[in-house]
């Protein structure tokens, strides 16, 4: 016996150096209670066997074990107290015993002598919630103090592993049968058992937890188990092999369905906002890792058992000696060196869920299922990482550990490389996916192997899934890619191998994204295969077949891709070719190359591309196929295929009028093709990059209209229009002096003068009846009271419209003042005017504003009953105008200033009729405007902006009108109402010229067209003024319509008499 304890105190001290490195300076737990079987029992089992049930039949049997454990030493739990907590074990709180199920016993006599595990849980929570003494005779205590629990506990649940083996070997009167009836066996109840009891009595210890407020004030922590595949035991494996497929099959999903339950407990934790935590120790994962690879942790022997559970006894070649190599104690425990890795692996779960820094001391398993988690703590170490899982794992911390990280399904979620732990470390896929959120590189080495997660929920048939998320970029470099496994690329970015590449694989799929293949040894795959809306890149060299149905993009900006086999590409796949002045991408085919789909062509915004001529597919082998067209986002160049027996080439041809839709845009594209050059032109190139951006024929179409100077004509059309409505406006004066209703009694008159200017009689019956109105006396010869001047003013405005290709809206506002005097048979006046004026183009992008002064003559000569009124003038005008050029990636706006002369002219000969109380003006006309425009250059939008010739409009009109006036009393009130209406016909100018160039171009100018007066207009207008006294207003309306031209003016005016 001496033997054996010194060999466990050997055994104690090496376990503690290997636990030592994640236990922490002070307890993590406040003290640790344990429900569970024969993994946690400490000698409850033994003792109760052996002294006071049946004591010949004790267990477990035999020196080896040690002091009544299931084990050679120390159990977990005890490893996990004093350890890993750092706090003494108290064997006082742990309730398990060895052989103990949840729920029922299939053997009937096994249940008088081992608690089951709710047994057990009411036993823990009669020592949270009993108390001492009766409430009538004085208060009452607990009574277990509260410093057996403390503010934090721990409580480990770990049971299961029984409830599947007494299935297999018990019956209702024997133990340990080999020779059970596999329909005897109801692995089915034992599922069911355990779905039920785990969460029911967690959730009962919880509330006995919660309800006492003196303990756990820090929140309480679960350690629960899942169950371990026993179907891998010696036990099993030996006896009762037959059914070990079935077992861990039921087991597996019953783990699963386990977990799910915890994860929704740990829901309605967090939803109540408590420090509670629900800690998931998947020991199943872990048994099935360390059988795998015992070496990785410290073992060889990870299938055969050291001793015999029936006769105490070491069997094999195990010893005292060799006891370390061992996996498995007896054909269903564990070792104690396996217990201190239980615990270990048990304390390391809780500290990376909870975020907290970990040191790896052997692999760490992370069986992500259900669930997606993260480890955002610092994990350090010379451990390694392993993956498996449907699951996402993320991991957030700066990592350092050192032993690499594997990853055998689900997702490893990074991003950067410092993720994944020390550059040493090898990142190992074998049915799982790498998933990187960010830009970085990846220079550690990385093994590809064949899946070993097909047959997994979630797994792949591709040992590797390297998933970038899209605007981001994983490149692997300055490492090693090794193994056989196939690569799958998904996600939405780039990844970009410029390994080097080893060994051979049968399939690389893009399915996703962009691949870049830069390898720096050759890339060798059996097949490489590209989906339909996947990239594959790059100037490297593939070895293999492949297959494109995406696209196929070679070289990384622009160079050439060169395949050891054959080229496939089908009509759902494109060519993205990138393009310069003298390089190109090209596509070298040591094999036979077949063709179909489209060509994309991609071109370097700082390259100028003309006429050039390239040759982009070269094959070794046969040439076969044909693209079906080219889609080249340039609209201003088209592009000629020539197919060779081996080869491709592509034929590029300029010309800026290939979208020009009008002909303003036709003579600006003219303009740009005389100035295009292939060698540098400063900013007038950013001009010509801009434009081979716009992509569509629509877009350039409307680049090309945007350089076309609109806002310039259209200042020229509105000036027109104005110079028309102050010629008219001159003559409205002349015809109200005409008909009487500039004279206003008593006021200045005009002296012996009326009848020769009125022999109709029109005004003296307007004057007659403001005379009656004043009380005054007309003149006696029917005309004036005196001789004088006249001052007026009227102001007038409106909005308006000039329509078609090229339309635009205007509004103008002015006012003029004038003075008259009356001669004999005719009248002689001067007038100043001025107004304002703006226009704006259908998208608001091109603007003008206009400021006009005015001075003019005018004077009317009256034949009796033929009358002739005459207009000169003169105008200045002061332009602005505001063009917004933005297409490509241009965003310029150009500002134009410039001056204007402006000659108008105006004569009417006309006759006058009284039909009663109305009097009619038939006339003929002729007006002539001349308007002139300075030249200049824009400013602001460098070469974008125009350098605008000088210009000058002719615009004749011969026309045709009739006034027509009548005035009545009204309330003491004289009303004088009159219609008029006239049509022009224009012999002269109808569209806005603008001759320009861009700025610094070479080309000879162009020349654009803009709406201008068009050939008919018809003007209709109605007033009607109102006099009382000295007090004389009077307003109008006139509408000026044509094929392009509606326009709106409203006048109004005020004269005062004294």
């Amino acid at each position: 016996m001496s033997v054996t304890k010194a060999r466990g105190f050997g055994l104690g001290l090496l376990l503690a150096s290997l636990l030592s490195s994640t236990a922490l300076s002070a307890e993590r737990y406040s003290t640790i209670w344990n429900l569970g079987d024969s993994l946690s029992d400490t000698g409850r089992t033994y003792e109760a066997t052996g002294r006071k049930y049946v004591p010949g039949k004790r267990q477990p049997i035999g020196q080896p074990y040690d002091e009544g454990h299931f084990s050679n030493g120390r159990v977990w739990v005890e490893y996990l107290n004093s350890d890993l907590n750092r706090t003494p074990y108290t064997k006082g709180h742990n309730l398990a015993w060895g052989g103990a199920t949840a729920g029922y016993y299939v053997n009937a006599g096994i249940g008088f002598l081992i608690d089951k595990f709710e047994t057990q849980n009411s036993t823990l929570i009669g020592s949270i919630s009993k108390k001492t003494g009766f409430g009538l005779l004085g208060p009452q205590n607990y009574k277990t103090d509260a410093s057996e629990f403390g503010s934090k506990p721990l409580f480990t649940l770990w049971i299961g592993g029984n409830n599947y083996r007494q299935e297999v070997e018990d019956t209702f009167l024997g133990l340990g049968k080999t020779d059970k009836p596999v329909n005897e066996m109801k692995l089915g109840k034992a599922s069911s058992q355990l779905l039920d009891s785990i969460p029911k009595e967690l959730n009962r210890l919880r509330e006995a937890v919660r309800a006492r407020s003196d303990i756990a004030q820090d929140g309480a922590t679960y350690y629960v188990n899942t169950v371990p595949n026993i179907a891998t035991t010696p036990k099993i494996t030996r006896d009762h092999l037959t059914i070990a497929d079935r077992l861990g099959d039921e087991i597996l999903k019953t783990n699963r369905q386990i977990k799910d339950k915890l994860y929704q407990i740990q829901d309605q934790f967090d939803r109540n906002g408590r420090s509670e935590r629900v800690v998931v120790i998947d020991a199943a994962a872990l048994l099935n890792e360390v059988q795998a690879r015992p070496e990785s942790f410290g073992f060889k022997n990870g299938r055969d058992n050291c001793v015999n559970a029936d006769t105490g006894q070491y069997v094999g070649t195990c010893s005292g000696a060799t006891v370390d190599d061992y996996l498995f104690w007896d054909e269903f425990h564990p070792t104690t060196k396996a217990h201190a890795m239980i615990a270990d692996y048990a304390w390391k779960t809780d500290l990376l869920e909870a975020g907290d820094p970990v040191e790896l001391v052997r692999p760490y398993i992370a069986h992500i299922e259900i669930r997606d988690r993260t480890f955002a703590g610092s994990i350090g170490g010379s451990g390694s990482l392993l993956k498996s899982g449907e699951s996402v794992l993320t991991l957030a911390g700066q990592n350092s550990y050192s032993g690499g990280t594997r990853i055998d399904n689900g997702t490893i979620r990074i991003g950067s490389d410092a993720n994944l732990g020390a550059r040493s470390g090898l990142l190992t896929l074998q049915g799982g996916t790498l998933n990187t959120t960010r830009s970085f590189t990846l220079n550690r080495d990385v093994a590809i192997n064949t899946s070993v997660s097909q047959e997994e929920i979630g797994g792949s048939a591709f040992g590797a899934t390297f998933r970038t998320e899209a605007g981001t970029m994983l490149t692997l470099r300055d490492n090693t890619l090794s193994g056989s496994g196939d690569l799958a690329k998904t996600g939405l970015g780039t990844l970009d191998i410029r390994s080097s590449v080893t060994e051979a694989r049968a399939l690389t799929a893009v399915q996703e994204g962009t691949l870049k293949i830069n390898t720096a040894t050759v890339y060798r795959t059996a097949e490489l295969t590209v989906a339909k809306e996947a990239v594959l890149g790059g100037s490297g060299t593939i070895i293999g077949t492949v297959r494109n149905a995406g696209t196929l993009s070679p070289g990384n900006s622009i160079g050439t891709l060169t395949i050891d086999g054959d080229y496939e590409q089908s009509g759902s796949g494109r060519l993205l070719m990138e393009v310069d002045t003298d390089r190109f991408d090209a596509l070298h085919v040591n094999g036979h190359l077949v063709v179909g789909g489209e060509i994309d062509l991609a071109f370097d915004p700082t390259d100028k591309i003309a006429n050039q001529h390239f040759t982009f597919a070269t094959s070794t082998g046969s040439t076969s196929g044909r693209f079906g067209q080219v889609i080249d986002l340039n609209p201003f160049l088209t592009e000629t295929l020539t197919y060779e027996s081996n080869a491709v080439s592509m034929t590029f041809n300029r010309d800026f009028t290939a979208p020009a839709v009008t002909a303003n845009q036709r003579a600006v594209a003219q303009h740009l093709n005389r100035s295009y050059l292939m060698q540098p032109q400063g900013d007038l190139d950013r001009v010509f990059f801009a434009l081979d951006r716009t992509e569509t024929d629509a877009a350039g179409a409307a680049a090309l209209q945007a350089l076309s100077g609109e806002a310039i004509g259209h200042a020229a059309t509105a000036d027109a229009v104005q110079r028309g409505q102050f010629v008219r406006a001159l003559e409205d004066r002349m015809a109200d002096r005409r008909a009487g209703r500039a004279d206003i009694q008593p006021g200045i008159g005009l002296d012996g003068s009326w009848a020769a200017l009125d022999q109709a009689g029109t005004g003296q019956a307007v004057r007659a009846a403001a005379a009656g109105l004043t009380g005054t006396a007309a003149a006696a010869d029917g005309g004036p009271s005196g001789d004088g001047l006249s001052v007026w003013a009227r102001a007038l405005g409106g909005p308006g419209r000039i329509g078609g290709r090229g339309g635009f809206d205007l509004n103008q506002a002015g006012v003029l003042v004038g003075v008259d005097k009356p001669f004999d048979g005719a009248l002689f006046g001067v007038s100043f005017g001025y107004a304002d004026g703006s226009t704006a183009g259908v998208s608001s992008a091109n603007r003008a504003w206009t400021s006009a002064y005015q001075g003019s003559v005018y004077g009317s000569l009256d034949l009796d009953p033929v009358f002739v009124d005459a207009v000169a003038a003169y105008t200045r005008t002061d332009n602005r105008t505001s063009r917004g050029l933005v297409f490509g990636d241009l965003s310029r706006t150009a500002i134009g200033s410039f001056g204007g002369d402006d000659v108008s002219a105006a004569i009417k000969l006309g006759t006058r009729t009284r039909f009663g109380a109305v009097d009619a003006e038939p006339s003929l006309g002729l007006d002539w405007y001349r308007l002139s425009r300075d030249g200049f250059s824009e400013r602001n939008a460098g070469s974008a902006g125009l350098f605008s010739r000088s210009e000058t409009q002719d615009i004749v009109q011969p026309s045709v009108g009739l006034r027509v006036s009548s005035a009545f009393l009204y309330d003491g009130i004289l009303i004088s109402p009159e219609l008029r209406g006239r049509y022009y016909r224009n012999l002269g100018d109808t569209v806005a010229p603008v001759t320009a160039s861009l700025i610094g171009a070479p080309g000879a100018p162009f020349t654009t067209h803009f709406p201008g007066i068009g050939r008919d207009t018809g003007v209709i207008s109605a007033g009607l003024t109102a006099q009382k006294a000295t007090i004389q207003v009077f307003a109008r309306y006139e509408a000026a319509v044509g094929a392009n031209l509606t326009a709106h003016l409203f006048a109004g005016g005020l004269r005062y008499a004294w």
